[in-house]
């Protein structure tokens, strides 16, 4: 009798007194806030025709230190599989990369490098599906269609590594840079406990 007198007083606490307050805590364990960096808008002219716009792209990196530990640890010859990774990469990718210089990356001895600016992110999906160790940034790319004309006047903006997004450099990208950068956005989700696993339906 004691030990249900004892188990009933503890019900009594978990769900009446402090229900509220282990609610908010089990939600802020699970709810994954994730941050969606707005795209840079575009400078049209008078017609509605693009003077200068964005497209997404995806840069490649590697943690050449852990990939190595991770490959010893399951068996795996580390210089064969890394040899392996660049000659793809370089077919993948064709001349904006040189196989040698992707494989000295990868066979430094550093914590993380990054592998290759710019990539298409069609490109980027077939290389990290293939080879899951291979990670990815996202990164947003300035066109100018109209190459030189007006240059003087629309100006330029390319991408900050410490803001992470495009910053204007001169002409109308610097001077209207807040309209043009928007506001970045936010993604709530709700993950399974323990792993990264987004719960279906609880995104907002």
């Amino acid at each position: 009798m004691i030990a249900l007198v004892a188990a009933g007083v503890k019900l009594i606490q978990i769900q009446g007194l402090e229900a509220a307050e282990l609610q908010a805590r089990a939600a802020k364990q699970r709810t994954v806030n994730e941050k969606i960096t707005a795209e840079r808008g575009p400078i049209l002219d008078r017609n509605g025709d693009p003077l200068a716009f964005s497209v997404r792209v995806k840069a490649l990196t590697a943690q050449p230190n852990r990939m190595a530990e991770e490959f010893a640890a399951a068996g795996v010859d580390a210089q064969a599989r890394k040899r392996e990774i660049a000659a793809f990469m370089a077919a993948t990718l064709g001349p904006a990369v040189k196989e040698q210089e992707l494989l000295d990356k990868l066979l430094s001895d550093g914590k993380f490098a990054y592998l290759a600016d710019e990539v298409e992110p069609a490109k980027a999906r077939e290389i990290t599906e293939k080879y899951p160790e291979i990670g990815t940034e996202d990164r947003e790319l300035r066109r100018y269609p109209g190459k030189t004309l007006a240059a003087n006047i629309i100006g330029t903006a390319n991408w900050r590594m410490n803001e992470r997004k495009l910053q204007g450099l001169a002409g109308l990208e610097i001077s209207r840079d807040s309209l043009l950068a928007g506001k970045d956005g936010r993604r709530l989700v709700d993950t399974a406990a323990g792993s990264d696993m987004v719960i279906p339906g609880s995104e907002r």
